[in-house]
Formats: structure tokens, C-alpha cells, sequence
């Protein structure tokens, strides 16, 4: 049985704000790592290339971390400003299914697909 769209998005409430912890948790979980790893290095080449590709792993780790956190917080800003499942490029309702995948989705599938296709063209 599918859920009404006021289920989904109350459901998606208390989501987003579990996100926004685990998000929080992983992103300083991430940064303490990142410190242990340069402080138990001897200072030999083996160490230094090591060191060089955990520290390429953690940003990209960290990067990650982040975009999810910011698509997370800008949800719940969303919930706030009580626009959330309202796109917001085109002002049109976000389809339930897309908000029960996606509980970070402030877009239709089409504008994000348009923004999307738009941040390729300026790389």
C-alpha cells in the first residue's frame, strides 16, 4: 500500500533530521581519521605515499560527506520554510515516489535533470 503524500512527508521529516546527525557524526568521524592516520606515519617514502592516497580518499570521503549534508540541510530548510515536496524551479508538486526515494529532493525530476545537464555543460 502506498503511503499518502502527508505520510510521506512527515515520514521524511524525521529522516532528513536522522540524516543531518548521522552526516554530522561521519563528517567528524571522517576529520578524526584523517588526523590519526598523519600522526601514526614514520616518515618514510612508504609512509609518504600512503599518507598521499589516504589523504586523496578522505577528500573524497569528505566531499561526499558534505554534498549529502548540504542536499540534507537545504531539505529540512525546506520543511521549514514549508515548502518542502514544492520544486523549486517550477513551483509544481515533487511525485510522492520521488519524495519516498529521495527524502533530500527539493526538485521534479525534470528541473533536476535541467540543472543538472546544465552544471555538465559549464565543466
Amino acid at each position: 500500500m502506498a503511503l499518502d503524500r502527508v505520510e510521506v512527508i512527515r515520514n521524511n521529516v524525521g529522516i532528513l533530521k536522522a540524516e543531518a546527525a548521522r552526516f554530522s557524526a561521519a563528517i567528524t568521524s571522517n576529520a578524526q581519521t584523517a588526523i590519526l592516520d598523519r600522526q601514526t606515519l614514520t616518515g618514510d617514502d612508504g609512509d609518504a605515499a600512503l599518507q598521499s592516497a589516504n589523504e586523496d580518499s578522505d577528500a573524497g570521503v569528505a566531499a561526499n560527506l558534505n554534498m549529502s549534508d548540504e542536499q540534507t540541510a537545504h531539505a529540512i530548510d525546506a520543511i521549514r520554510g514549508n515548502m518542502y515536496g514544492i520544486c523549486e524551479m517550477c513551483n509544481i508538486d515533487i511525485p510522492t515516489a520521488r519524495l519516498d526515494a529521495r527524502p533530500q529532493a527539493t526538485k521534479c525530476v525534470p528541473c533536476q535533470a535541467e540543472e543538472e545537464a546544465r552544471t555538465v555543460e559549464w565543466q
